[in-house]
């Protein structure tokens, strides 16, 4: 769950707030794991990013704003423990001065190929005469999960080709495959007879 989704509830001392939160679960198909991350539009968890081993929508965040602030200032906050050159008075007060540039700069963070998100379905507050402060939590586990794959691949193409040329041709792949066969035949067989003339 993302900071930017997090989920909130101000509790009073008389109050119970009863929340329901469902479980969405998003998988990758091996086949969507071999393309490029350019052709699949995602990451993987396990691809590494510049200053961390692994990749979440807030690492990538974080990565961003460190390059942001070595672009712009030299150097890194202090709770950004990364190995690089942590900021000094003067290094914060750069930062400071240029907080809306650093903090808001426009990362072009790609999505999870995987992820587990929770959504809030439920909320119900009930208010009680007497002090007794209560929250109830409770996790709908997901009855399915979403899967993405590829919807188009080499061999869906292969057989969309043959469709076509078997409907409108009138011959199928195969006939491709002999004619292909019999023209490579044909030439080797006059190779040979060439060499053999020759030698």
């Amino acid at each position: 769950m993302t900071a930017d989704s997090s989920i909130h509830y101000v509790l009073g001392q008389h109050d119970i707030i009863s929340s329901s939160l469902s479980v969405e679960q998003v998988v990758a198909s091996r086949a969507l794991k071999q393309l490029s991350r350019r052709r699949r539009k995602c990451r993987l968890p396990t691809e590494r990013l510049h200053y961390f081993n692994v990749y979440t929508i807030n690492l990538c965040r974080i990565s961003c704003r460190i390059e942001a602030a070595l672009h712009l200032c030299g150097c890194v906050p202090f709770f950004y423990n990364i190995g690089k050159t942590s900021c000094t008075p003067a290094g914060l007060h750069c930062l400071a001065t240029r907080f809306r540039v650093w903090y808001k700069t426009n990362c072009t963070c790609q999505p999870l190929c995987e992820s587990v998100s929770f959504k809030q379905v439920l909320v119900k507050k009930t208010v009680l005469e007497q002090a007794n402060s209560k929250l109830e939590t409770q996790i709908i586990y997901p009855r399915m999960r979403m899967k993405r794959d590829v919807l188009f691949d080499i061999s869906n193409l292969i057989v969309s080709l043959g469709g076509g040329a078997a409907l409108f041709l009138g011959c199928s792949f195969i006939s491709f495959v002999e004619i292909i066969y019999f023209v490579l035949e044909y030439v080797t067989k006059k190779f040979h007879r060439y060499y053999h003339r020759q030698a």
